[in-house]
C-alpha cells in the first residue's frame, strides 16, 4: 500500500482504507481474491458477508468476548458488529490479532486437526 502498488476499485489504495465486499483489488494489476475462503460448514451460505478486523493488541487487553472481565478486546475494539477473536494472545503480549464475525476463519485455523505451526517472536 505504502509503495502505491495496491489498488481498490482501480483507485491507488490509502494506508487504512477499508475493503468492502463486492471491491475490486488488485496488486501490481493482478486481481487478489480477498473475498473468497473455502465454505467448510453448511450453515454459511456463499456471498454471505462477514467483518474482519486487525487489531494490535496492546499490553493489558484480554482476549475474551466476555464482557465482564475489565479490559476485554472487544469493548476496547467497540466494534458494531457481532466479532471474537481468532485465536488468543496472553494479556501482557503485544501483537497483531485478527477479529471477525465468520466462524468458518476459527475453525478452519485453530482445530487441533489442522496442524497448524505456530510462530511466537519472544522480545525480552
Amino acid at each position: 500500500v505504502r509503495e502505491g502498488r495496491v489498488k481498490i476499485n482501480g483507485k491507488v489504495a490509502e494506508m487504512g482504507e477499508r475493503v468492502k465486499f463486492g471491491d475490486r483489488v488488485t496488486l501490481d494489476g493482478k486481481l487478489v481474491r480477498w473475498e473468497v475462503l473455502a465454505l467448510t460448514d453448511s450453515d454459511f451460505e456463499a456471498g454471505e458477508q462477514f467483518t474482519y478486523v486487525k487489531y494490535y493488541k496492546p499490553a493489558g487487553v484480554v482476549c475474551t468476548t466476555d464482557t465482564r472481565i475489565r479490559n476485554n478486546i472487544i469493548d476496547r475494539i467497540s466494534h458494531p458488529d457481532r466479532i471474537f477473536p481468532v485465536g488468543r494472545l496472553d494479556k501482557d503480549s503485544t501483537g497483531l490479532i485478527l477479529l471477525t464475525s465468520d466462524g468458518r476463519l476459527p475453525n478452519a485455523v485453530l482445530r487441533s486437526g489442522r496442524k497448524h505451526d505456530k510462530m511466537y517472536n519472544v522480545i525480552a
